[in-house]
């Protein structure tokens, strides 16, 4: 299994709401104990003035990072900067509805109750904005940046109203109707925590599956060995240091026909790269045209297929697999089709996740990357938060219980990877949504901690930039690209603690494409086999 570790206390998780919802009710209430901590005195009268109550209380010891010190309560985080100055709550409201889409008023409302702010196009009125004024209005919370609406929460399995400010979430409690306790910040400290820090609390010492360390990914390399020269790419993948490879194989190759399986090339290779002593994850994708409707190679028809396909698989390699990816951007109508559907994609996930248990307990299951778009037509695409946040809300929340790890797909395109539209963006084509950034990972990472599924791993499935005539990367160069490699490795070692692998997309696919399609400009070496810039980026990489 290599230097991964794979958690098993979910294997035999039941479907039902209860045994669902207590795993989160738990998590939550242990907060308290598993972190007996005090506030820090530089925080201390601060918190006095606020209100324990209001704060909750604090889960972590001081944190000092980026000149600002920061100490984690349940409900916020409080920060000062080093040099000194006033102590504030941090943006959390702001930080955590990252990627959500918060519709916006016009105007103010006639209504004499209601208070409208310019700044953000959103309004307060009625028991928040009592709270809001009560309790310390805009120098604590800041300015509203949603209306008030219902939203689920996890960590009961309730449902509240709920708006969200820079700095804050109120919740209303109706079960508190008419006391103090009506009007409550919601739980963001612990977001922000699983966010900023690690996905479990301080002081748990539960592995997480797929995760060996926080800030310490493993780098891994997309592959392609299919009907390629095995021993010049192996001598290659060995020269490169990197200690996962990630072979993409599609169903329809390897089960022709029903029950007949033809797994003998798969399995030298295999038996190769475990000589080696490089770990294996397997994208597995692409129908058999004899088990989708319409004769593509599309979802297929009956999970159960797929299941007993993926059974086989996993017993023929166990051992020999480190962990199988289930499909890949299924958020795209190109890899789904012929239309996409999040929650047939959960219906999959649950009849093939078992089967890869029973036949292998040990190897990692990640839920498929879903590609960057912005599109919402399930005939073309879903915007991949959309559909992430759509996965996370079916049959509440049955989808975090399912994989061990959640796959991503965040391309650059043509910008590097410490910008973010709006907030930091890049100018020209291709760069007006998020989805055109490597950071739109921190937007999919806030849909699953939103969702309560902060408390598992994400690996980079694929990553990387292209260097060529394509309009979507056309000013980047080779050594521009290798830099923003080495730099995107760089930022989720410094930023993303919940990251366990990242797979650079791809090594030899130049040498095959047909010259109409980018595959080949993401490649690390020339269709020659000679390295470009970007090889020797990946070759220098701290592994």
């Amino acid at each position: 299994m290599g230097p991964l570790m794979r958690d098993r206390t979910r294997a035999g998780a039941s479907f039902g709401l209860l045994v669902l919802l207590l795993p989160l009710l738990c998590a939550v209430m242990t907060v308290r104990a598993a972190a007996p901590v005090l506030f820090d005195p530089i925080f201390q009268p601060f918190a006095s003035s606020i209100g324990v109550d209001i704060l909750g209380l604090p889960i972590s010891p001081v944190i000092t990072r980026d000149g600002m010190r920061y100490q984690y309560t349940e409900r916020t985080r409080l920060e000062v900067p080093v040099a000194g100055g006033p102590v504030q709550l941090s943006r959390a409201g702001a930080i955590l509805s990252a990627g959500r889409d918060f519709t916006q008023l016009a105007s103010s409302s006639v209504n004499p109750q209601t208070l409208y702010f310019p700044q953000t196009n959103h309004s307060l009125a009625y028991g928040f904005r009592l709270y809001w004024e009560q309790h310390g209005g805009l120098t604590v919370f800041g300015l509203p940046i949603s209306e008030e609406f219902p939203e689920f929460n996890p960590a009961d399995g309730k449902t509240y109203d709920v708006q969200y400010f820079e700095r804050a979430k109120f919740e209303r409690h109706p079960e508190f109707a008419g006391t103090p306790n009506e009007i409550q910040l919601g739980l963001l400290g612990v977001q922000l925590y699983q966010f900023f820090e690690g996905v479990g609390m301080p002081g748990a010492t539960t592995p997480t599956p797929g995760l060996k360390a926080p800030f310490n990914p493993d780098i891994g390399l997309v592959t392609e060995f299919t009907n390629q020269p095995r021993d010049r790419l192996l001598k290659m993948v060995g020269d490169l240091g990197v200690h996962w490879v990630r072979q993409p194989v599609q169903w329809f190759a390897l089960e022709p026909t029903p029950g007949v399986y033809d797994f003998g090339g798969l399995g030298l290779l295999l038996d190769d790269l475990k000589i080696q002593g490089v770990n294996v994850l397997l994208t597995v994708s692409g129908s058999p045209k004899w088990e989708t409707p319409t004769g593509d190679n599309g979802a297929p028809r009956d999970p159960a297929d797929f299941a007993r396909f993926m059974s086989a698989l996993a017993t023929r390699f166990a051992g020999r697999v480190g962990a199988y990816e289930v499909w890949n951007e299924p958020n795209l109508a190109l890899e789904w089709g012929p239309r996409v559907d999040p929650n047939a994609y959960v219906e999959m996930l649950k009849a093939v996740a078992p089967a890869i248990r029973a036949a292998d307990p040990h190897a990692i299951i990640v839920a498929a990357a879903l590609g960057p778009t912005g599109y919402n037509d399930p005939k073309i695409g879903i915007d991949d938060v959309r559909y992430l946040e759509q996965l996370e809300a079916y049959q509440n929340g049955v989808y975090r219980y399912m994989a061990d790890v959640q796959g991503s797909h965040p391309y650059g395109y043509r910008s590097a990877p410490d910008l973010l539209w709006p907030e930091k963006p890049n100018t020209g084509e291709y760069t007006t949504h998020p989805s055109f950034y490597f950071r739109r990972i921190e937007q999919q990472r806030l849909a699953m901690i939103r969702a309560g599924d902060g408390g598992r791993a994400m690996w980079v499935t694929e990553f990387g930039w292209g260097s060529g005539n394509f309009p979507e990367f056309s000013d980047v160069s080779e050594d521009t690209r290798a830099a923003w490699i080495t730099q995107a490795v760089q930022q989720a070692r410094a930023r993303y603690p919940w990251i366990g692998a990242m797979f650079v997309w791809n090594l030899n696919w130049s040498v095959f494409s047909p010259p109409d399609t980018s595959w080949g400009y993401f490649s690390l070496i020339n269709p020659d086999y000679s390295p470009r810039p970007a090889y020797n980026a990946v070759k220098y990489l701290p592994k």
